[in-house]
């Protein structure tokens, strides 16, 4: 994803607030996505909440996007994880 439109959409949602992102990330070849607090952004990367694991003294972690691997960028319609939703995805990226 452009730089530029990733920190322009990530303005939009605000620190501290839930985001949705779509990517090649996680390892998969396929497009998986994320709806994850937003702790932090920069011109090459996204800092959100770490889906799973707490680090030292029971803290939560946060986990590191680079843009170039993000396709999507938008505040969520829903905070519930697409499991809960049965899994299948129904809208629109």
């Amino acid at each position: 994803m452009d730089s530029s439109k990733a920190q322009e959409e990530l303005n939009k949602i605000g620190i501290g607030n839930k985001v949705e992102i779509w990517g090649g990330f996680d390892g998969f070849p396929a497009h998986t996505n994320r709806i994850e607090k937003l702790l932090s952004f920069d011109t090459t990367s996204v800092t959100v909440e770490r889906p799973t694991g707490r680090g030292l003294e029971g803290r939560q972690e946060s986990e590191v996007l680079y843009y170039s691997a993000i396709f999507s960028i938008k505040k969520p319609e829903t905070t519930e994880p697409r499991e809960a939703l049965g899994g299948l995805f129904r809208g629109k990226l």
